[in-house]
């Protein structure tokens, strides 16, 4: 049967999704609130390290929460030791590294739609806009506890090390806040413009293409996860993870 059956007046809908750094979803239909939506405790910042460490001179992002956890030392050798032995513990590879940075990325997008039934099917023609994305990220830094006792030299080779463990983390932190990944996303998003489902009166035709949209868009964002965190693997690989910056240049060129 293709004689017309209803045609729906405009709809409009709003949709939030988050993912995990595996690209699986986390939170959908609920505004995401990022801890950085609240203010950072004090603490957070841990006057104290800066204090025991001569006030290092560290380039922080505003839009990146940092973490430290615990280590100490009477030398730079041992305060180094510390970060192999607490340092966060990575299970792929079943090896702890200096400094981490965890992620997960979401986005927000309007859509409205106007639908069509015939016989067994629904038709829906979809515009979708209004994108906003957003992204949590935390750097997991080393920091030296009271116990620590550096002298000058050693601690000037401590902000050294811990310079260079932050710069390569903020190189993760470029490559997942990266225009390029989520201007493709918009646009596999955006190129959504129809949809065929299975017509049966009982259902809720609003919910049902909710939900439709959704499930598109989700296939999406789990793509660009992975795109985004097969890069950072790539990185890690190439300059082991930033044993070798020398290849950071080339990595991004």
């Amino acid at each position: 049967m293709t004689v017309l059956l209803l045609q729906a007046a405009m709809a409009h809908a709003t949709v939030y999704q988050y993912f995990d750094e595996e690209g699986t979803l986390i939170v959908t239909n609920v505004p995401h609130r990022s801890k950085r939506l609240v203010p950072l405790p004090e603490k957070k910042v841990d006057r104290g390290y800066e204090q025991r460490s001569r006030e290092i001179r560290l380039n922080f992002k505003d839009d990146v929460y940092y973490d430290y956890y615990p280590v100490s030392g009477k030398t730079f050798q041992e305060a180094v030791m510390s970060t192999n032995m607490n340092g966060p513990f990575e299970q792929k590879d079943n090896k702890r590294y200096a400094a981490q940075t965890k992620w997960n990325m979401g986005w927000s997008y309007k859509f409205s739609s106007s639908y069509k039934a015939g016989g067994s099917s629904v038709y829906v023609s979809l515009n979708i806009y209004d994108f906003e994305f957003r992204s949590d990220i935390t750097v997991l830094l080393p920091a030296l506890s009271e116990g620590s006792a550096l002298n000058e030299h050693d601690l000037a080779l401590w902000e050294k090390f811990v310079q260079g463990l932050l710069a390569h983390e903020h190189d993760h932190v470029a490559l997942i806040q990266d225009a390029s990944f989520r201007a493709e996303a918009k646009r596999k998003i955006s190129s959504i413009r129809d949809l065929s489902l299975p017509y049966d009166p009982s259902m809720v035709l609003d919910q049902e293409i909710k939900n439709a949209v959704e499930s598109q868009t989700a296939k999406i964002g789990h793509d660009l996860i992975m795109e985004i965190k097969g890069r950072n693997d790539e990185y890690d690989r190439l300059t082991e993870h930033g044993l070798r910056p020398e290849m950071r240049q080339g990595f991004f060129r």
